[in-house]
């Protein structure tokens, strides 16, 4: 025979669980719900930041499409008519809102259109100068060999940020770039 002792109580009275069955189920779909709607505004704040991306990403490839559109129009620049040199200013406004869309992720970014910025200027007011020194009489190639330093930083410059948006174009190449153009620019008495 089995000692009484080693024999587990059996409890004949209603189990005491059955009395908070209620409160734990409820309990338990407050807390489900709960964990939904938590997990349901962190997927809200995701799809808000992945639109935010996705907006702002929209934005840097119009600046990118209108910044080239306006390099490729600076081929055809006449210096000697003073309505044609709005371009360049038109082009340094739309550096300028592509350099603002970027420098959050990449502060060189701003300091080497900076340095584009003034060599651009740099450029096109050596090219207006050549341009104006040329006899009325000159010809094409005259023309074009005046402004050829201008239209070489132009498509310089169009490759340069071309190759910017394949993403190779790092930081530091940035950095340097800025540097080497302030430096020449500097020699030249141009930067200001």
């Amino acid at each position: 025979m089995i000692p009484a002792s080693v024999l587990p109580v059996v409890n004949t009275s209603p189990p005491d669980a059955w009395l908070t069955f209620g409160p734990d189920v409820l309990a338990g779909l407050i807390s489900a719900v709960t964990a939904g709607i938590v997990v349901g505004v962190i997927l809200l704040f995701a799809q808000r930041i992945s639109d935010a991306r996705t907006r702002q990403g929209i934005r840097v490839a119009a600046a990118y499409d209108s910044l080239l559109e306006i390099a490729s129009r600076l081929v055809l620049i006449d210096f000697s008519k003073p309505e044609e040199t709005k371009m360049i200013s038109e082009l340094i406004h739309r550096m300028v809102i592509l350099s603002e869309l970027v420098d959050k992720k990449t502060p060189e970014f701003a300091l080497w259109f900076e340095a584009e910025r003034q060599r651009c200027l740099s450029k096109a007011k050596d090219a207006a100068l050549a341009v104006e020194a040329l006899p009325v009489t000159a010809s094409n190639d005259e023309l074009l060999e005046a402004k050829k330093p201008f239209l070489t930083w132009v498509r310089d410059f169009a490759s340069n940020v071309r190759y910017w948006r394949t993403g190779k174009l790092v930081g530091v190449d940035m950095k340097k770039q800025a540097d080497l153009i302030e430096a020449d620019l500097r020699n030249q008495g141009s930067w200001v």
